[in-house]
């Protein structure tokens, strides 16, 4: 309440605060201090302030991502991308865990892949996480996690 009290009272110039706290609601470390609801509604006012961004599409679409809206993730992350002229891995990793959730196994696959190869030489924590959760969602465990000890298949 208080994040939405202070932020109404602001007008956003060009939607950083908005972006910067609607980033922080939408992917806390910390899952119980996440807010995806509240920071989809602050991604769309800093996408209104500033329609241009690329930071502002991606943080909309992953503040979707996260509120269990898919498809409309899937339209904002593949406009980040667009205004970003290819977007980066944090655009591929969400994309990518967007369309597995639709049931889009091969694509979600293609995009994770194409997130890896767009890592740069220092990802960053967050980077880091969002990749660790998408490989943990989209690959699938190996043959040898599914055995018992007596080499029977579960």
């Amino acid at each position: 309440d208080f994040c939405r009290k202070l932020l109404n009272r602001v007008t956003p110039k060009k939607g950083g605060l908005h972006n910067h706290v609607a980033w922080f609601l939408a992917t806390a470390e910390n899952p119980a201090q996440r807010a995806p609801a509240l920071a989809v509604e602050l991604a769309q006012k800093a996408v209104e302030a500033n329609p241009q961004s690329t930071n502002h599409r991606n943080t909309l679409g992953v503040a979707r991502y996260y509120a269990g809206d898919w498809t409309q993730a899937i339209a904002d992350l593949e406009a980040s991308v667009a205004l970003g002229k290819g977007g980066n891995s944090f655009d591929m990793f969400f994309l990518a865990m967007a369309h597995w959730q639709l049931g889009q196994a091969d694509e979600a696959r293609r995009l994770y892949t194409h997130g890896i190869q767009k890592i740069g030489p220092q990802p960053g924590e967050d980077l880091s996480r969002f990749q660790l959760e998408a490989e943990a969602l989209i690959k699938p465990p190996s043959a040898n996690a599914l055995q018992h000890p007596g080499g029977e298949k579960r």
